[in-house]
């Protein structure tokens, strides 16, 4: 009797593990190396392979915390993990310019814009649609929202994010004819 060998398809093998030997975590400022890699749950010691190497870098970013996160393995024992991370800005504090026929505090209180938190590009974009949304149901349709990051003045490493409305000229109905 012969036994026929299988070999697995393309995306059935096992993938590739390695043993952690060290891990050097670079980029951080605000993060403390440790604190990285208790996020990224990798441990010296522990053997690792591709998925759980993604299931890191998809952890890092689900804190909002990291704009960019790279995972890179030496390619020989003993394996040295590099993590690399782009810590997002953070932003201390929230000014409104021009914003006269909408409350800014709405607008903060709604979206979960707050003073000392990472730079949230999703929060900026729904803080955006909010005020022009709010704006049009005031009478201006034609409003627009730029936005300008500078220096915290206050001197802190952070930033001040400037919401700088032009709610245009309001819009209302003369009279209606039937």
């Amino acid at each position: 009797m012969t036994t026929a060998r299988v070999a697995p398809l393309v995306g059935q093998e096992e993938p590739l593990s390695v043993t952690v030997d060290s891990i050097v975590v670079r980029g951080n400022s605000r993060f403390s190396a440790e604190g990285i890699q208790r996020l990224a749950q990798i441990r010296v010691g522990e053997v690792v392979n591709g998925p759980g190497v993604q299931e890191s870098i998809q952890r890092l970013f689900a804190t909002g915390e990291f704009s960019d996160v790279q995972v890179r393995v030496t390619p020989f024992t003993p394996a040295i993990f590099y993590i690399d991370v782009v810590e997002r800005p953070v932003v201390g504090s929230y000014r409104f310019e021009g914003l006269d026929h909408a409350s800014d505090g709405t607008v903060t209180d709604t979206v979960g814009l707050v003073g000392g938190a990472a730079l949230d590009p999703s929060k900026i974009a729904r803080a955006r649609a909010m005020i022009l949304k709010l704006l049009g149901q005031e009478g201006f349709p034609q409003a627009t929202v730029d936005t300008a990051l500078a220096p915290d003045p206050r001197g802190l490493d952070q930033l001040e994010l400037t919401f700088r409305v032009n709610e245009g000229p309001r819009l209302a109905l003369a009279r209606v004819e039937i």
